[in-house]
């Protein structure tokens, strides 16, 4: 059987008088009546804005590719120098939207190099007969 210690009571007697405390240093400080007097900047030709030219909306090309049913599986996007494709975030396999892996966001992607395995093929009459060998050395021994 365990018997009532003094350090039991003496723990919770100090937790009592520690919450006035937490709640006193919980409180907002209280603002001046008046506020920071402001100092004004001199002027200067730097701090003159210049008028930005901004490139015309046709600068932007987008093509959209669709399959039947009007369903888009493809955007690809020129703005500026640089194409990116935008695709459609599908669901895998049974998720319903609102799950976890049913995320509806899906980064944009860059082609950053592009490799042609098949190589430029030349048409067949550029392409000459490879010169035949010469015949073996004909000597008497």
């Amino acid at each position: 059987m365990r018997t009532f210690q003094v350090r039991h009571l003496f723990a919770a007697w100090l937790a009592i008088c520690a919450l006035p405390l937490s709640a006193a240093a919980q409180q907002a400080p209280q603002t001046p009546a008046q506020p920071p007097r402001l100092e004004t900047l001199p002027d200067s030709e730097e701090a003159a804005t210049a008028p930005v030219a901004r490139e015309p909306r046709e600068a932007v090309t987008t093509t959209e590719k669709r399959i039947r049913g009007g369903i888009v599986t493809d955007i690809t996007v020129n703005s500026r120098g640089s194409t990116y494709h935008l695709k459609p975030n599908s669901p895998i396999g049974t998720t319903l939207p609102g799950d976890t892996e049913s995320n509806r966001l899906r980064g944009p992607q860059w082609n950053v190099l592009q490799f042609d395995f098949g190589g430029a093929r030349q048409p067949n009459a550029a392409i000459a007969p490879a010169p035949a060998p010469p015949p073996p050395p004909s000597g008497s021994k």
